[in-house]
C-alpha cells in the first residue's frame, strides 16, 4: 500500500511493475473504459483482458472480463456467427460414364 492506495507487484516482465488494485465499485469503469470506449474498439476477450491485466488486477479478473465481454451487445451484434468447416471433397463421376455403364 502506498499513499493509502493499494498495488500488488506484477512479475510480467512485459507489464508495470506494480499493479493497481481495483475496488468492486469501479470494476466495471474499468472495463467500459477498456473496451467499450470509442479508443479500445470493443477488441474481445482475449486482448481486452490483456490490456486490463497488465495496469490492473483484482480477484477473479479473467472471470470478470469473461462475462463482460460475453454480454456485450456491440461485440455480439458484430460477431460473425458460428459455421462448422467445410466438409471434404468427394469425386463425382463424369455423366458420360454413366451413360456407357448404362448401354
Amino acid at each position: 500500500m502506498r499513499n493509502n492506495v493499494l498495488y500488488k507487484r506484477n512479475y510480467d516482465p512485459m507489464g508495470q511493475q506494480w499493479l493497481l488494485v481495483i475496488p468492486k465499485q469501479l470494476r466495471r469503469d474499468v472495463l467500459k473504459s477498456l473496451h467499450d470506449a470509442l479508443t479500445s474498439g470493443h477488441l474481445g476477450f482475449a486482448k481486452t483482458y490483456d490490456r486490463i491485466r497488465g495496469k490492473y488486477c483484482w480477484p477473479g479478473l479473467y472471470g470478470s472480463v469473461r462475462r463482460y465481454v460475453s454480454h456485450c451487445r456491440e461485440c455480439q451484434r458484430r460477431k460473425s456467427p458460428p459455421q462448422l468447416p467445410s466438409g471434404q471433397l468427394h469425386p463425382i463421376k463424369p455423366l458420360i460414364y454413366h451413360l456407357i455403364k448404362l448401354e
